[in-house]
């Protein structure tokens, strides 16, 4: 793994990720309201997976928007890869 890839598993629960994927499918999710509802309220559980496995710089790991913006990367590149 590289100090910039990841995937949803190496920072999320299983559970994080469902509700990640459910709010992402609604119609009028936005980056923000998953950052509000997923990213922020397990934070510091993020950012210990990151650390621990090495992943990022420290600068971004504490940048919850930026790691939303990740995640909503990683959906769209997975929706396009299964067109």
């Amino acid at each position: 793994m590289t100090d910039t890839s990841f995937a949803l598993e190496d920072i999320l629960t299983d559970v994080q990720i469902t509700r990640l994927i459910t709010l992402w499918k609604k119609p009028h999710a936005t980056t923000e309201e998953i950052c509000t509802k997923i990213i922020k309220p397990n934070i510091s559980q993020i950012n210990t997976k990151f650390t621990e496995a090495g992943i990022g710089k420290a600068e971004l790991r504490a940048d919850p928007k930026y790691i939303a913006y990740c995640c909503v990367h990683l959906l769209e590149k997975q929706r396009a890869e299964e067109a």
